[in-house]
């Protein structure tokens, strides 16, 4: 070992930082995968590389959800190479007093040796450069191969400083490089419990925001006829997550720190449409709310690294093109949902969408996307399993899918101006598929809105009947904290179901007064208001 070079010590005084059982677990499952899968799925490799990337670096990669998944905590700057009967992990000293703790795991494991290669300051690259030295040495030694094949993520390769000058050394090297990223792909793709859990619990929170705070706060504007911006939704949506979480923290449902946003929020409408999974952002202007008007809202929180996703829909005064649309896509989503059972191939579970979508409307085909989603985990877009008509890949046993479909370039039968749809959920497949995104209505009735003539009196009326109480995200009065965390501690001394869990009540933070939740902007002039929303149904 260098000088450099971290060995031995069991790390029982970070055994806290890291689930050590939950390590050695995936530690075999990694290996037992690439031994299994070796020619195939790993592209004939000796040697696994992976790269973890700085902080400013995009969320969604292989080598970040790869610490995630195997260490539960996430990795910057880091390197982790896997052999056969090795494993070397360059890193900082901060991460360097926390990974120490597996070396013990590690052996007891698999009988596989773990080393670490200690870089100090982050802006001083002449040792990082040494330690590479030494640890392309022990490559070579570890292997018993004069010039192993290396296995590492293709597209991450330029993903910050420490990846490129390693991947500019194997290449010096004439190392062989092949791309490993399908077999972290299928070793992602089926989740265990705790994982699914982490599923859970982040739908659970995406679907409340959704139902409870940002469809509300788009109907209060369409109700006071407001002019306000896609950009204003967008901060008031990531505003109402933060809050959420703060009220996460105080009735201890879940743990703070393990919430963030995945996707979105994106807020769409009045033409220029983007609904591209994962490419889109949110419109430009005002919220369009006029006659015909439509508009997409999507959003995807994560849990503990997790993802979830849903889209949902509004149409005001919808014409007859855009309702039949709309029920159109409703049909084909639930055709994509019902057919994630496993042993289905991906193509197939498209074609049940082109399938449904013939047999209402053949007209609506050319515009239907090309994918409908693909699965999920700590990455909300899976590239190796995307839902398309071409994926000869199987659905299997606990997976989770984010099924994401809509159709493009429609025409309203008004004005002909151009809009599209899309519809979007989280869904689990354990014994059952299930949809663990439904708590926020689809249905046609539930996000269609009318606007009919009516006497002001009666609107003086209407808001008269509607004072605000305290309430729980379910409509019930609060129950507060206490009672709260009553049922929290069954949940955690096991008296409570998961299902059980999911039904707690989430309380709503308590709205500030109406001008602090308008965009400070002037407004257009207008006559006496005339329109009221109702339901149809």
């Amino acid at each position: 070992m260098t000088s450099e070079q971290k060995g031995g010590g069991s790390g029982d005084r970070q055994s806290t930082s890291i689930n050590l059982d939950r390590f050695k677990k995936r530690l075999k499952i990694l290996y037992s995968h690439w031994n299994k899968w070796k020619s195939d799925l790993w592209n004939s490799s000796h040697v696994i590389s992976m790269v973890c990337p700085p902080e400013t670096a995009a969320e969604h990669l292989k080598s970040t959800a790869l610490s995630m998944w195997l260490l539960g905590h996430k990795l910057e700057d880091t390197i982790m190479v896997f052999m056969e009967t090795e494993m070397h992990i360059l890193c900082s000293t901060e991460n360097a007093s926390i990974l120490e703790a597996l070396q013990g795991p590690a052996k007891e494991a698999i009988g596989v040796d773990c080393l670490l290669y200690v870089k100090g300051n982050r802006a001083d690259k002449e040792p990082v450069l040494r330690l590479m030295d030494g640890l392309m040495e022990n490559i070579s030694k570890g292997t018993h191969i004069s010039i192993p094949i290396v296995g590492p993520v293709a597209r991450e390769a330029s993903c910050g400083w420490v990846a490129r000058i390693w991947t500019e050394k194997l290449r010096s090297l004439n190392f062989p490089l092949h791309d490993v990223v399908a077999g972290f792909s299928d070793l992602f793709a089926v989740k265990d419990h705790g994982e699914i859990m982490n599923v859970r619990k982040a739908a659970y929170m995406t679907d409340n925001m959704m139902k409870h705070r940002i469809i509300p706060e788009i109907e209060d504007v369409v109700d006071e006829e407001d002019d306000a911006t896609h950009s204003w939704l967008t901060e008031k949506a990531q505003k109402a997550v933060s809050e959420a979480v703060l009220m996460v923290d105080k009735n201890l449902l879940m743990n703070p720190n393990g919430v963030g946003i995945c996707f979105g929020p994106i807020f769409q409408s009045g033409g220029g449409f983007d609904i591209r999974l994962g490419n889109g952002a949110s419109s430009t202007g005002l919220l369009q709310y006029g006659d015909a008007g439509v508009a997409i809202i999507a959003l995807g929180c994560s849990y503990n690294g997790y993802c979830s996703v849903m889209a949902r829909m509004m149409l005001f005064n919808a014409d007859p093109r855009q309702t039949k649309a709309y029920n159109v896509l409703v049909t084909a989503e639930e055709a994509v949902i019902g057919s994630l059972r496993p042993g289905v191939k991906l193509g197939a579970v498209y074609q049940a969408a082109v399938s449904a979508v013939e047999r209402e409307s053949p007209e609506l085909v050319p515009h239907l996307t090309e994918t409908a989603g693909s699965s999920m985990g700590l990455e909300f877009l899976e590239p190796g399993w995307v839902i398309e008509a071409r994926n000869e890949r199987a659905v299997r046993q606990n997976m989770v899918f984010n099924v994401y479909l809509g159709f493009q370039d429609l025409q309203d039968g008004q004005s002909g101006c151009t809009f599209s749809m899309v519809l979007a959920d989280t869904v689990v497949g354990v014994e059952e598929t299930e949809v663990v995104t439904q708590r926020c209505s689809k249905l046609p009735k539930d996000v269609s809105y009318s606007f009919t003539e009516e006497d002001e009196e009666d609107e003086d009326e209407d808001e008269g009947m509607h004072e605000e109480k305290p309430t729980t995200f379910d409509g019930k009065e609060t129950r507060g904290v206490a009672a709260i965390g009553q049922d929290t501690h069954k949940m955690i001394s096991g008296d409570l179901t998961l299902e059980q869990w999911l039904d707690l009540e989430f309380p709503r933070v308590p709205k500030g007064p109406r001008s602090s939740r308008r965009p400070q902007q002037p407004k257009v002039p207008k006559g006496p208001r005339s329109r009221r929303r109702r339901w149809l149904g």
